[in-house]
């Protein structure tokens, strides 16, 4: 789980399962972050229960304090049985990291929407973007000037395809 590195991809690595799914939530953020978020939950969830199976088997309660304040319990039972718990849930993460990376791409890829049903939907562009560039009105010659006026034209120098492969 502590392998990983930006240079190739490592399957068995947190590092990567957590990358692909950030990569796949920047493309499709206003409806990914609901799966992503579900899975967050789901996973801490998981771990909470993982706790709360060492404190009842080494102390023999379930809540934080129980009353087992008292119990003593050799540090290096505690060490291992965490140490094992931990193992479990960080391999059991990694795994449903990739399961949800791979979801994601199902789910979303190529602009479509993959709904309960098994049915994909193209949702289209937000009705705020067709309003902001008058998609309503139909084709419109509009001068450059006024496009720089819209929230998201590109501002930078113009491309000039004649210097793109030039020494």
């Amino acid at each position: 789980v502590s392998r990983g590195g930006p240079s190739f991809v490592d399957r068995g690595s947190a590092w990567w399962a957590t990358r692909i799914v950030a990569n796949l939530a920047d493309l499709w953020y206003s409806r990914a972050a609901v799966d992503i978020s579900a899975a967050q939950q789901s996973r801490e969830q998981a771990a909470q229960e993982a706790l709360a199976g060492v404190r009842q088997k080494l102390l023999g309660t379930s809540s934080s304090d129980g009353g087992a304040s008292q119990v003593r319990v050799d540090p290096s039972v505690v060490e291992r049985e965490l140490g094992k718990v931990m193992e479990a849930v960080g391999a059991e993460h990694l795994r449903a990291w990739h399961d949800l990376a791979d979801t994601l791409l199902v789910k979303y890829g190529d602009g479509y929407v993959l709904d309960d049903q098994g049915e994909f939907a193209m949702p289209g562009y937000p009705q705020w973007w067709l309003e902001a560039v008058g998609y309503t009105r139909g084709p419109v010659h509009t001068s450059r000037a006024a496009l720089y006026d819209l929230p998201f034209f590109y501002t930078g120098p113009p491309y000039n395809s004649s210097s793109a492969y030039s020494n």
